[in-house]
């Protein structure tokens, strides 16, 4: 297990329930058998250009455990997740 730097940005609606938007994150993580650690909010934030018809977003950074071999699989579901706009995984040294 490798320890990462989690930053998602979340569609306006999925980040009005700060609850259900660290659940969504959970779920990801848990999906692949990792754990969360540490939890940031940054919150709702203008965007600086539109990410499909949004111009808001909510903003969330975790510090989560991740099997090395599994992180293709985390970027691929991440991807496929509807409620999320970005997201970017950063391997923490």
């Amino acid at each position: 297990m490798n320890t990462y730097e989690l930053t998602l940005v979340l569609t306006e609606e999925a980040g009005k329930n700060e609850v259900s938007a660290k659940k969504l994150a959970s779920s990801l993580v848990e999906k692949i058998k990792g754990k969360i650690k540490n939890t940031t909010v940054i919150g709702l934030r203008d965007l600086a250009y539109p990410i499909k018809k949004n111009s808001k977003g909510w903003y969330g950074i975790f510090v989560v455990e991740l099997p090395e071999n599994d992180i293709a699989e985390f970027d691929k579901q991440a991807k496929l997740e509807e409620k999320i706009l970005r997201h970017l995984l950063v391997r923490q040294t």
